[in-house]
Order: structure tokens, then sequence, then C-alpha cells
């Protein structure tokens, strides 16, 4: 019997890749080395507030994610109450922020990936980022035949559009969305493949959804159980 898919498409933050160290940790100590009296509250205000200016102007910024995030720091300085009108400190928070110096391979996502590759699976990186993260340096992208961001389609998940994106990317077409599965660490993934009458495969690690969350689809703890699933 053949393989129950002709196509994966991996979601990306939180389900091949993690943030670490904490940013607010980093944006706290850049803070400090500056002389700024600021405390982990006042950052976390700072946060919060900037919430929704990644949601409602990130697509804005697409194309300039450097200027982006100085934005982004600015305002999130100016929420924990230190003015920087001109940006001059933004960009010297922002210095402690080297592209992609945030950003973490799961220890199960190269294993998990290398036997659906050997077998000549396809497989498609799908993010709700604005940005394109640096799947090369991340050493990914020798696992992946293509990747598509928000940022580059102009919409955000669940979007349709995105996921035509992704499928529009894979190295050959896939007639059948059945066969197609799409791997994700929330339920905004489950509820995606749904609509685009992909297989959903609920990636849960830390145990926080139950195995009704993931409908007709599956839930696993780990990428490892991807080959057993996906290959027989």
């Amino acid at each position: 019997m053949g393989r129950p898919v002709d196509l994966v498409l991996f979601d990306v933050d939180g389900t091949l890749i993690y943030v670490a160290p904490d940013p607010r940790d980093t944006f706290l100590e850049a803070c400090r080395s500056l002389g700024l009296d600021l405390d982990r509250a006042a950052v976390d205000r700072g946060y919060d507030a900037t919430t929704a200016f990644w949601w409602e102007e990130g697509l804005r910024y697409a194309g300039d994610e450097a200027a982006f995030w100085l934005e982004f720091d600015r305002r999130v300085l100016e929420a924990a109450g230190v003015p920087d009108p001109d940006g001059r400190l933004a960009r010297q928070v922002k210095a402690w922020f080297p592209p992609g110096s945030h950003l973490n391979v799961y220890p199960d996502v190269r294993p998990a990936l290398e036997p659906l590759r050997r077998a000549g699976l396809p497989a498609v990186a799908v993010t709700g980022n604005w940005f394109r993260h640096p799947l090369a340096r991340l050493g990914l992208d020798d696992l992946l035949d293509g990747y598509v961001w928000a940022g580059r389609v102009g919409v955000a998940k669940p979007d349709p559009r995105l996921y035509q994106a992704a499928l529009a990317a894979a190295p050959a077409p896939v007639a059948d969305p059945g066969r197609v599965a799409l791997v994700g660490n929330d339920l905004l993934d489950v509820e995606a493949a749904r609509a685009m009458g992909f297989r959903p495969v609920l990636v849960d690690r830390h145990g926080r959804y139950d195995g009704d969350q993931a409908g007709d689809g599956v839930r696993i703890r780990s990428l490892g159980e991807l080959a057993g699933l996906l290959l027989t």
C-alpha cells in the first residue's frame, strides 16, 4: 500500500522553530546597558501594548524587516515610559537583536524531516509570519522544497490564499487536497487544514490539547512520529 499523502506542509513558528532566550529579557538587558531605569514589568507593558502593531501594520513593512523592528522597539520603549521620538534609543536596542539570533530549531525537527526527504515526500514550510526566517542559517533549507510566508503573499493565517501559495510552491501539483498533510502546533493550523480539505496533524509537544481537538486529524507529541504516520 502506498503512502497516504503526496505533500506535507509545515507551520514554522512553534512547529519547526522556537524563540529563546525570551526577547523581553534581552530587551531589558539592552535597556539597562543604556542606563534606562526600566524593570521587567515595564518591558512587559511595552510589549503588550505593541502587540497590535504586529498584526495591524506588519504587512506594510513586509519588504523591510529592519525598519519594522526599529519601529517596534521604539513603540515598546514609549509604551514602557521612555519617549524616543527620533528612534535613537531604539537603534541601540535593536543592535542586541541580530537577525535570527533568537530563533532555534526544535531537536526533533531534523531527525523527523530527513526520513521524509529520503522517501521523496515533498515538504513546504508555510508561516503566518510577516518576515522570512533564515532557514538556511538554521539548517533547514535542504530539507524543504519551498517556503511561503505571509508577507510574501500579502495575507495572514488562516487565509486560504496563504495555503494556495504553499501548494504552488510544491515541486509537483497535488490534485487531491486530502492527500496533503498540514502539520502545525495550534488549533488555528487545524482549522486551516479542515477549511482547505487537508489532513490536520497537531503537534502537541507540551500537552496543551486533548485528542478530540485534533478532530478528524491526528495529535502527536513529537515530530518523531511523522514518518510512521506519513510514510506507511
